[in-house]
């Protein structure tokens, strides 16, 4: 099998083939799958496919609908769904999970750099309502790692092409979730008090917190490469 790079390679080389119109439809697949989860190996391996069905089709002088259809999104996101559901559950869940740790991390980090820079006090800290509130914003942005607004569209000079753009953001499916976060928010309130929210979590006291954090989530990148190479 040919590895991610040589499969570019040939990509590259051989898109030159296509006409104006074909070309500006190809880039903009192009665009889609490469905004998509899939790993870079099946990225090109998907865009080769494409391009030798494409190009065979230029050559047969038929139209690319026939095998395409009028959506391009449409096409590109039955084979992504293919790709995802042949991986295990397993899988998925353990790439959800770490992609929600990373996202946290993220916006943990902004919310202490905030903080240090407010209060001008060491040592480096955030509260309970802190956490939950990162942890509700994590679970918003996690379908946009993958459904995203595609505003570049490439359209011939010479014609004008009716490519679909799909502006629309699909259902979050952690809406539910995130819900639910606040609603513990709630019952913490009445249970505990609101003073339970301005607890300090203390970052050099929890030291070992955060490295299983990072153990965590370099176990599941690891999984994730070793998972993908079968």
């Amino acid at each position: 099998m040919f590895s991610g790079m040589k499969l570019r390679k040939i990509r590259i080389r051989e898109q030159k083939k296509f006409n104006e119109k074909n070309l500006c439809l190809y880039r903009n697949i192009t665009s889609y799958i490469k905004d998509s989860n899939l790993t870079q190996n099946e990225k090109e391996e998907v865009l080769q496919q494409i391009m030798d069905m494409m190009l065979q089709a230029q050559a047969e002088d038929k139209s690319i609908d026939i095998f395409i259809g009028k959506d391009y999104e449409a096409f590109c996101e039955s084979i992504i769904q293919e790709f995802n559901n042949s991986r295990n559950i397993i899988y998925k869940v353990f790439n959800y999970i770490q992609k929600y740790m990373v996202s946290l991390m993220l916006i943990l980090m902004m919310m202490v750099l905030g903080n240090l820079i407010k209060n001008y006090s060491l040592p480096a800290s955030i509260t309970v309502d802190q956490f939950i509130l990162g942890s509700a914003v994590s679970l918003f942005i996690l379908p946009f790692f993958k459904n995203k607004s595609y505003e570049k569209v490439y359209i011939p000079i010479s014609e004008k092409i009716n490519f679909k753009i799909n502006n629309i953001n699909k259902s979050n499916p952690f809406f539910i979730v995130i819900v639910g976060l606040f609603l513990v928010r709630f019952l913490v309130i009445k249970m505990l008090g609101s003073e339970i929210l301005n607890y300090n979590f203390i970052f050099y006291k929890n030291l070992y917190v955060i490295l299983s954090i990072f153990i965590i989530i370099g176990g599941i990148e690891i999984y994730k490469r070793v998972y993908n190479r079968e």
